[in-house]
């Protein structure tokens, strides 16, 4: 498997970044925008891989519940044959062998 090569200069990135600013200039740069840009940086990034995100992941606990509010998952990206039972390519990125 590959790793996951992602720069500064590359498009998806500077978008994101061009978002951030957007936001700030306009007081919404609130948890919610923020969280929502960098799942679509995610999920444009991942495409190439066949991943695909899922937003809340369920994280299994052993110990107490989280506080009030508290979230029970967080965030992953998932190969989608793995998850889905297809064939894949193992996180090669589009029309490379990285």
């Amino acid at each position: 498997m590959s790793n996951f090569k992602l720069k500064a200069t590359h498009a998806p990135v500077k978008a994101y970044y061009e978002t951030l600013e957007r936001f700030g200039r306009g007081k919404f740069d609130n948890e919610g925008n923020i969280r929502r840009a960098f799942e679509a940086l995610l999920e444009k990034c991942a495409r190439g891989y066949e991943w695909f995100l899922v937003a809340e992941y369920p994280i299994p606990r052993t110990g107490p519940e989280p506080a009030e509010g508290g979230r029970g998952g967080a965030g992953c990206l998932q190969f989608a044959a793995r998850v889905l039972g297809g064939e894949g390519r193992e996180g090669r990125p589009e029309g490379g062998d990285e």
